[in-house]
């Protein structure tokens, strides 16, 4: 009602999503305060965490077929530096999107990318994936924030198409994670029944599923509600 009144809107409508581990506190407080579940979400919720500790524990926690990768890709005479180039990270994007047939929402943009380089050049580690040639095939990359990772880019392009080097490179992140002193590395979400593939490639890490507080909408409208949420399936 404050940013009514300051903004001087007749009509609102405000979506957040909460990081914060799931409660049953906090979700009956924002559902006493008129808060309410969005009818269509852009994230299930859910994410998978994994705690860190060494190098060595990282691998015994493996399953099975995520070791048998990460062992394929230690046969690809690659290297793993570190980029500091936005430009790197932007092309490959590009050439994911077309390779994978994306559309622009499924992507991060060039100038997002220059804008989370610029902000976070401090506290973001970019690996990349560089084969023999000197060409980066793949990056990943994650944000730390006290002593807790997020994953932020994961991206591949046109010359890594052989087995292994998704886990390759995700090894070699992790291990950069605890040289910086991390102590977990949050997935950055999950969906089991529409995305099955990368559920199974972070499930295969070891990590543990774990429920957010999550989205919760408010409108002073409910016709405005609605139209958002009708919206948002097409999004």
């Amino acid at each position: 009602n404050d940013i009514v009144q300051t903004l001087g809107l007749s009509y609102i409508y405000i979506r957040f999503c909460s990081r914060k581990n799931f409660n049953i506190e906090d979700h009956d407080f924002l559902i006493k305060n008129n808060w309410s579940r969005p009818s269509n979400k852009f994230t299930t919720g859910l994410t998978m965490e994994l705690k860190l500790s060494s190098k060595d524990e990282f691998r015994s926690n493996l399953k099975r077929n995520w070791r048998r990768n990460l062992k394929k890709s230690e046969n690809l005479d690659l290297s793993y530096p570190i980029i500091n180039n936005h430009q790197v990270v932007s092309k490959l994007y590009q050439e994911m999107k077309v390779m994978k047939s994306l559309s622009n929402r499924n992507i991060f943009s060039a100038e997002v990318i220059k804008s989370i380089f610029k902000n976070f050049k401090d506290k973001m580690i970019v690996i990349g994936a560089k084969d023999l040639s000197g060409n980066i095939v793949a990056i990943r990359a994650a944000i730390i924030h006290k002593k807790v990772a997020w994953d932020i880019f994961a991206a591949t392009g046109k010359n890594s198409r052989k087995d292994g080097i998704t886990h390759g490179i995700f090894s070699a992140l992790i291990e950069e994670c605890i040289k910086r002193g991390c102590i977990k590395y949050d997935l950055s979400g999950i969906d089991p029944l529409n995305n099955k593939g990368v559920y199974k490639f972070k499930e295969g890490t070891g990590a543990y599923e774990k429920e957010y507080l999550g989205e919760f909408e408010w409108s002073n409208n409910k016709l405005l509600n609605f139209l958002v949420n009708f919206a948002s399936k097409y999004r």
